[in-house]
């Protein structure tokens, strides 16, 4: 896998328009991965497990990424799933090589990208050095630009929602690492005209799709005894 440089970054608003619908996929595939999680904690009478809980979410956003379609080549956008530790996922999509990770808080302030640590290619990727990478046809597809989405939960458990950052210069912590711009990106349910999605529908919808997974759990343990 050969390696670039990014020469130029393009602006939050012009990367959003360039990888849609991948965005609106990841949020949705986010969303389910939560309520998921919060349904095998409420089936294991446990309360929520701080570092299991991303485990699992990594577990369950990638298969409902993949039944999504979103690794599959369409209209000859190329995709593929690039495995990563520590919670993270990785694909390419159009040109672009995404990684979902959870959201660092630095100094109360949410919404950050997380520092590097020791490793190589993650620094290698916020610094913007590029992928030649290829596709599941054999077809060799150029990356032009690093991006990364970044999920948290709420005080719920569900998601609080979804950001889409561009790093700039990598370092070991949180606290360090510079990016170009890191937006918040616009719920699927509504509107890209800057409009935002109220927290209480969220709140709504994720705790309906939990009583809906939690009655077919019902469901299948009277079946199965």
């Amino acid at each position: 896998m050969q390696r670039l440089r990014s020469k130029s970054i393009p602006a939050f608003e012009e990367t959003l328009a360039a990888i849609d619908p991948l965005s609106d996929l990841v949020y949705r595939a986010l969303e389910r991965a939560a309520v998921k999680t919060r349904l095998f904690f409420a089936s294991e009478k446990q309360p929520h497990d701080p570092f299991l809980a991303p485990c699992l979410m990594r577990f369950f956003t990638k298969h409902e990424l993949r039944n999504s379609g979103i690794q599959a080549e369409e209209d000859g956008d190329a995709t593929d799933f690039e495995g990563l530790p520590n919670n993270g996922l990785a694909l390419f999509y159009r040109g672009h090589h995404a990684r979902i990770l959870k959201a660092a808080t630095v100094k109360g302030a949410p919404w950050k990208l997380p520092g590097c640590g020791a490793s190589s290619p993650k620094t290698d990727f916020y610094n913007q050095q590029l992928n030649i990478y290829t596709d599941g046809k054999g077809n060799m597809h150029t990356c032009f630009l690093n991006i990364i989405y970044l999920w948290d939960f709420n005080a719920s458990f569900n998601l609080s929602g979804l950001y889409l950052g561009c790093p700039m210069a990598a370092a070991p912590y949180a606290k360090d690492v510079l990016t170009h711009w890191c937006e918040p990106v616009p719920h699927p349910a509504y509107s890209r005209t800057g409009e935002k999605s109220p927290a209480k529908t969220n709140e709504l919808e994720a705790d309906e799709e939990l009583e809906s997974l939690l009655s077919e759990h019902d469901d299948e343990a009277i079946e199965k005894a």
